[in-house]
């Protein structure tokens, strides 16, 4: 079975009770057979450690500023507290958790993404053997977003791109995205149960997705894109749910499938109604001819026609009812019909 990839960040990262219900439900999934791998943020420890800096968080097109001395905090957090403390609660809930981060086994290498953004990268090439061996060991990685370029230097890259490019080297089976965001909203505030790339494309360009949603949707569309079986948008409301989301169940949130990511699929030829059934047009010659009346005698037996997927027949030619060219007469009199019927 391919793995399950979960992305958890937000502020559903700064309630510990929330976090617990989230490493509990994933230990049991875990604990039923399920192979997971966590990916996770902490964009409010960032905020709250960089406080130490004295350094206020900037933010360009929901990607996070990050400065020399910034990204040696941002990886304290990530890598250090952060990780450590999801891998003890998984472990604490009877999953054998593993904890590591981009730049281990070089899971991750990054290339420079901006200038503006400082020491911000873009996930370039994804090496997934060492989670790949956890997974065979029957261990729940652990994964910090932090990774490394080619020449070993450190970057901060956003953790919904790193799901997502991580999510297509494992050929997924579905990604799942948890925070304290219930969905994709409209400009209702209703959730936006599924969505595909055109309509992703429109809701960015009419603003409806700003600040952290803005990369996680784009995120979204290339993971599906590149193979990803599904990707569910959703909020933790309980252990129960985010255990039946899980296990396929689409329940809540909005899901991003590849059936509406504009890639062409295969699709069955339509189902052709039975009502009526096909007829030849033209009235047969021969011996046959009379297998087709154009009327029924009376205390003629008729053929019950199946019942038909698109609903009921028009006419006459309802199920019971004598079905020839041309019309019968309605058959709710007569105890039969047509015999000729072949």
């Amino acid at each position: 079975m391919n793995p399950i990839v979960v992305k958890i960040g937000g502020a559903l990262m700064e309630s510990a009770e929330a976090l617990k219900g989230v490493t509990r439900a994933l230990a049991d999934a875990w604990s039923g057979g399920l192979p997971l791998v966590l990916v996770h943020g902490g964009g409010k420890d960032i905020n709250r450690n960089l406080g130490w800096l004295g350094e206020e968080p900037r933010f360009k097109d929901g990607l996070r500023v990050t400065s020399e001395p910034a990204l040696e905090i941002v990886e304290m957090t990530l890598s250090g507290s952060v990780n450590k403390r999801l891998v003890t609660w998984l472990q604490n809930a009877g999953a054998r958790a593993c904890g590591l981060s981009g730049v281990d086994g070089q899971t991750f290498l990054c290339r420079p993404l901006d200038p503006d953004l400082g020491r911000v990268g873009a996930v370039s090439q994804v090496r997934p053997a060492l989670v790949e061996a956890l997974l065979r060991a029957r261990f729940l990685p652990v994964i910090s977003p932090i990774s490394a370029d080619t020449a070993g230097a450190h970057y901060n890259v956003n953790a919904d791109d790193a799901a997502a490019a991580l999510a297509v080297a494992l050929k997924a089976e579905r990604l799942l995205f948890v925070s304290d965001v219930p969905g994709v909203l409209d400009a209702g505030t209703r959730i936006i149960p599924r969505l595909g790339r055109a309509a992703v494309e429109a809701l960015i360009a009419a603003g409806g997705a700003s600040g952290g949603m803005l990369p996680k949707l784009r995120s979204c569309v290339k993971a599906v894109e590149a193979g990803v079986g599904e990707v569910h948008i959703c909020g933790f409301d309980g252990e129960k749910s985010l255990r039946a989301r899980l296990a396929g169940g689409a329940d809540g949130g909005t899901v991003i499938a590849l059936a509406d990511a504009g890639i062409p699929r295969f699709a069955p030829p339509p189902v052709r109604s039975t009502w009526p059934d096909p007829i030849p047009r033209a009235r047969p010659r021969g011996p046959w001819k009379r297998r087709y009346p154009r009327r029924c005698a009376p205390g003629d037996r008729f053929r019950a026609l199946p019942p038909s997927p698109s609903g009921p027949p028009p006419g006459n030619a309802r199920e019971g009812a004598h079905a020839v060219p041309g019309g019968c007469r309605p058959a709710s009199r007569r105890s039969s019909g047509c015999s000729r019927w072949p």
